[in-house]
Order: structure tokens, then sequence, then C-alpha cells
């Protein structure tokens, strides 16, 4: 039978076995979620003043349909 240490010793070595394998799915699981390319949140092409009046334009043309529906 072996010693209490030895127990010990081993399962610590199954546990950081296990530990390693979960770590070889993590990462490149995580690296996928991270790196993955990123699409752009707003895509209207133009910029400054014609881009506040294209917002107001729709803002105003949203407003008058829900009053008028």
């Amino acid at each position: 039978m072996d010693s209490w240490d030895e127990e010990v010793r081993r399962f610590m070595l199954e546990e950081e076995e296990d530990d390693d394998e979960l770590f070889l799915v993590l990462v490149p699981a995580l690296q996928l979620a991270i790196y993955d390319e990123k699409e752009p949140e707003h895509t209207s092409i133009l910029t400054g003043p014609k881009y506040v009046k294209e917002g107001i334009f729709k803002h105003l043309l949203q407003t008058v349909h829900r009053r008028y529906k």
C-alpha cells in the first residue's frame, strides 16, 4: 500500500493532467472568440455634417411615421 504522500502526489498529477487537457480545449476556443473578425456596427459611409443630417432626417421620419400610424 502506498503512503499518504504518494497517494496525494498521484492525485495531484492526475488533476494536473486533467487541467492540461482542458487547457488544450479552452485556449483555441477563447482565441477564436477574441480574435474573430468583427463586423462594423455602423455601416454609414457619411461623416461630419452629412452624417448628422442623415441621422436627424431618419429620426424625423420615424417620429412622423409613429404619429400618423
